[in-house]
């Protein structure tokens, strides 16, 4: 399991810093190259930054499939992770159930070694009151 949620957490952490790397290109595009005067631009650092249209088309493709990537059905899917969510306190709530119970099971034996304790000192106690018994008080 936690091999599984590192790779999770790894991918995250790639897929954050590829759109890093695509905001910090959009970025760095000249503002004339949206209207259209010249192609180059000297950014602040003083490096030009060339347009690709090939990159440019791959990032526009990119975001008209972000639409397939969010849950059509989105009732159903909130359904199902209400779902999965309450399956997890349930889950949690029959662990502290169980953890519960155990801890009442050992109260129940210690309660059961004192009482017998307590019964074994009585019947010495009662055995000193007997008249004639050898442990019989003066």
């Amino acid at each position: 399991m936690i091999a599984a949620l590192a790779a999770k957490a790894n991918s995250v952490k790639m897929l954050q810093s590829r759109i890093n790397l695509l905001a910090t290109y959009l970025e760095r595009l000249p503002p004339s190259y949206l209207t259209g005067d010249d192609n180059t631009m000297v950014t602040g650092e003083g490096e030009p930054t060339i347009p690709s249209h090939t990159i440019l088309r791959s990032i526009q493709a990119l975001v008209n499939r972000l639409s397939l990537a969010v849950p059509s059905a989105t009732e159903a899917y909130e359904q199902e992770m209400l779902n999965e969510a309450n399956d997890v306190h349930l889950m949690e709530l029959l662990n502290d159930l169980l953890q519960s119970t155990t801890k009442v099971r050992s109260l129940g034996k210690k309660y059961n070694i004192v009482e017998a304790s307590g019964g074994q000192n009585k019947k010495h106690a009662d055995e000193t009151k007997i008249p004639g018994s050898r442990y019989a008080e003066i």
